[in-house]
């Protein structure tokens, strides 16, 4: 598929921490980037936990600077609905018209669209009639330059054809995400833009940002600035938006939004089981609450669920959370049909990040093809080390196995053991261990481990599935 533009989530406890290395090639990556080879980027950056690995700007861009974000202003305008829904100030199942009451809801092209939510908004799932992708945005007949040049925004794009039911189809659609402004101005009684600066951005120490369509655009409907487009900002400062989301909503001791709203705009409401414009050979694809989500498979063969934002011309905003990783990247990518950032994560960043073994990847995994066996494994992390059960069958009895070792780095050396004597419930024939061969687990992501064994059983390797326990995973699939 077109890599979509381009190319739920625990926060509390993060599965992988930054105290795994990452050994970034920076003077190659700089070289490449120089280079041309990834596009015409103009800043990259690149944090995990608070250590900045990478922080490099070209073609005459510089820290100090604003860039145009173009449409990753829709993922800062859901973080910002979050901070009126923990007020209980808006509700996503609440219909649309509730927040523009003084408009025409009789109007027959107005009337079919009344019990819109806030929800088919936010997952692009209108079923209203919007092309912005089909010609040039200074086209006549580009959905967007039609909007631009009414007056109201919000009552021209509330006044289009509907052509789906809600709820059906997936339909990019940045006047819809438009509608976020007008929402929060009549949940709160201020302008989206004072409440971004005063709830959000002041608290993360962001003291620079306008809201500016190209063309230096300015004089917006109402007073509102779009949450669907237009935000500048500098990428040092997207990175505190992102570190704040993988922080679960927090900055320091203030609270800025519930953890239970980034799970819920990290959730996959359209994927490839909904829509086959989200369909991969190798890679999966989704979109949440104004997020996209891909699921990133390097060059090691190891896949990265990613939570981003993504504006025109290769503007970004990403968010790893098995990695605590967070990158930012501006670009002048236009016209952009070559390799990009993705293309650059896959092959010389996302390689170098090793995964640490930490307590949240305790649980039970298995391989659905030999399935009347598996691993139950606890994570000691206060001590560690790695304590597994191995069930699984010899000649058709039942044997289980006991593996315990330290934990070094993203791998676990195991002692493997098996169990000898013993009886049922009885304290005077306890069962002893026996050594019974070497292992090592490595997990190649949350959800995917692989044991290689030397055993008395034989030798090998143990692709594994996990099957319970929590996991920073791409989030639900709902039906729709």
């Amino acid at each position: 598929m077109t890599k979509l533009l381009a190319s739920a989530l625990a926060f509390c406890l993060l599965l992988f921490a930054s105290a795994a290395s990452a050994q970034i090639d920076s003077p190659r990556l700089t070289a490449a980037l120089e280079s041309g080879e990834y596009g015409f980027v103009k800043s990259l950056l690149i944090q995990r936990g608070d250590e900045r690995l990478y922080e490099q700007y070209f073609l005459g861009a510089n820290g100090d600077e604003l860039h145009l974000l173009n449409s990753v202003t829709k993922s800062v305008g859901a973080t910002l609905l979050g901070v009126a829904i923990r007020r209980n100030q808006v509700s996503i199942d609440a219909s649309i018209d509730t927040y523009f009451p003084s408009y025409p809801w009789h109007w027959e092209p107005m009337a079919a669209n009344q019990n819109l939510t806030l929800r088919d908004i936010l997952s692009m799932r209108t079923g209203l009639q919007w092309d912005e992708w089909s010609t040039p945005f200074t086209d006549p007949s580009n959905s967007f330059a039609q909007m631009f040049q009414s007056p109201d925004w919000y009552l021209h794009v509330l006044s289009l054809p509907r052509v789906a039911p809600a709820n059906s189809t997936f339909t990019y659609n940045t006047g819809a995400s438009i509608l976020m402004s007008g929402v929060l101005r009549q949940a709160t009684g201020a302008p989206p833009q004072d409440l971004l600066g005063r709830e959000v951005f002041e608290p993360l120490g962001i003291d620079d940002w306008r809201f500016e369509i190209p063309f230096g655009f300015t004089n917006f409907p109402y007073g509102d600035a779009p949450l669907g487009v237009g935000l500048w900002l500098r990428p040092a400062d997207m990175l505190k938006l992102g570190r704040m989301l993988l922080d679960g909503g927090s900055v320091g001791d203030k609270r800025i939004i519930d953890q239970a709203w980034i799970k819920q705009m990290f959730t996959r409401y359209n994927h490839a089981g909904n829509e086959e414009g989200f369909a991969d050979d190798e890679e999966v694809y989704g979109y949440g609450y104004q997020w996209w989500y891909a699921g990133l498979v390097d060059a090691r063969g190891r896949e990265h669920p990613v939570w981003y934002a993504h504006g025109a011309g290769r503007q970004f905003l990403m968010i790893f959370p098995q990695l605590d990783l967070i990158l930012a990247s501006t670009a002048e990518d236009y016209n952009a049909r070559g390799p990009g950032v993705f293309d650059l994560l896959r092959e010389q960043i996302l390689p170098t990040m090793d995964l640490s073994i930490t307590a949240a990847l305790s649980g039970s995994y298995y391989n659905p093809a030999t399935s009347g066996e598996g691993l139950n494994v606890e994570v000691l992390a206060d001590r560690n080390e790695v304590l597994a059960y191995w069930y699984t069958q010899e000649n058709g009895a039942q044997r289980f196995y006991v593996l315990q070792g330290e934990i070094d780095g993203d791998v676990a050396n195991l002692q493997v053991y098996t169990t000898v004597g013993g009886n049922f419930q009885d304290p005077q024939q306890r069962p002893q261990l026996q050594p019974a061969g070497q292992a090592t687990l490595r997990w190649n992501s949350c959800t995917s481990a692989v044991l290689d064994y030397d055993i008395e059983l034989g030798s090998g390797s143990y692709a594994l599935t996990r099957l319970s326990g929590q996991c920073a995973d791409p989030g639900p699939l709902p039906q729709g």
